[in-house]
């Protein structure tokens, strides 16, 4: 018998109808970018039909304005025919206040993190760079540190969907995260089991990596180098995807469900996610830097409506958006949970 998933929202909730919403990230004006079309297979049995006519796309969507609905974002010196994007993060220079757009693309035949300047005054990303390289074989999320370099999750080893499988039921903990500085990539964390969501804190010290089978986030201080040192561990209990850190420094976490393997090659399957909140604060002089003032469900759903499986969660000065790797994007208030 499975575990039972007892809808509730925390507050009214409307639904966007879009094929997919897999990653989110937002400005401090409000204005959030996420992306859609991810083509990812993660069954043998293959994936749903409808996937094979998904266009890779990233939206924009205002917080401030949640009657309106999500907008295409156009290019500028990119091709975007073969473009599937997954991770996604957003990085503001200090000195100029550029902002900057890395985006994980699984697009067939080779993984890539592009990176985009962001105008927003013309809705248009313009292209400035691809970064590829053998040690980023197959990226999830990315979280930028500066306008070229970022650290990356790559989430398995195997690239056969079998194998991938195998891999993350055992598990065999073969996934890892990779630093670049746009140049150059070397391994900083390793032996993960499924290595997916990852983010890092205000002050830039503390990456946070989600490890999707072992249902932890993993807490890592990094080096004037950009290495890793592992400093903690958060235990979920549950499948983590995507990691957002809202203004607060508290964690939000889309939980993914193993009804996603089957929903993935028939997307009429039910999906069940939720949302969790992890409630962080700094400990000083302590060897592990947070204290987990708690963990609460946010949101769930049983995966069987129109809204299934959860990838990410971004919360943004009272309200939610929920994202789903292959369907509608949803908008919450947030008034109690």
């Amino acid at each position: 018998m499975g575990i039972p998933v007892f809808n509730h929202n925390p507050g009214p909730c409307k639904l966007f109808h879009v094929n997919g919403s897999e990653d989110i990230d937002v400005l401090p004006n409000g204005l959030a970018i996420f992306s859609s079309g991810l083509h990812y297979d993660m069954n043998p049995s293959g994936v749903d039909p409808a996937m094979h006519q998904f266009k890779g796309i990233l939206y924009t969507f205002d917080m401030n304005n949640p009657e309106a609905k999500p907008a295409p974002l156009s290019y500028e010196n990119f091709d975007d025919s073969a473009f599937v994007p997954h991770g996604i993060d957003f990085y503001i220079d200090p000195k100029t206040q550029e902002v900057s757009l890395f985006v994980v693309n699984r697009g067939a035949g080779q993984h890539s993190i592009e990176i985009f300047h962001f105008d927003q005054a013309n809705m248009v990303l313009k292209h400035r760079k691809t970064v590829v390289d053998e040690k980023i074989s197959s990226p999830n999320d990315v979280v930028a540190v500066g306008p070229d370099s970022f650290y990356t999750t790559n989430d398995r080893y195997f690239h056969n969907s079998l194998l991938g499988m195998v891999e993350g039921f055992y598990p065999l903990k073969l996934s890892n995260v990779v630093f670049s500085d746009g140049l150059h990539a070397k391994s900083v964390a390793e032996h993960f089991g499924m290595a997916n969501g990852i983010n890092i804190d205000a002050s830039g010290k503390y990456v946070f990596v989600g490890s999707a089978f072992a249902g932890e986030v993993v807490i890592f201080e990094r080096t004037d180098k950009n290495d890793l040192i592992e400093r903690q561990r958060i235990n979920a209990g549950v499948a983590l995807d995507n990691i957002d850190v809202d203004e607060n420094g508290d964690l939000w976490l889309g939980v993914a469900n193993f009804g996603i393997l089957d929903y993935s090659s028939n997307f009429t399957k039910p999906c069940p996610g939720a949302v969790l909140q992890v409630k962080l604060s700094k400990v000083e002089g302590s060897k592990e830097p947070f204290k987990v003032d708690d963990i609460r469900e946010v949101f769930a759903n049983s995966g069987t409506g129109e809204f299934k499986c959860v990838s990410s969660a971004l919360f943004h000065r009272g309200k939610l958006l929920i994202g789903n790797p292959f369907s509608n994007l949803m908008y919450c208030d947030v008034v109690a949970y």
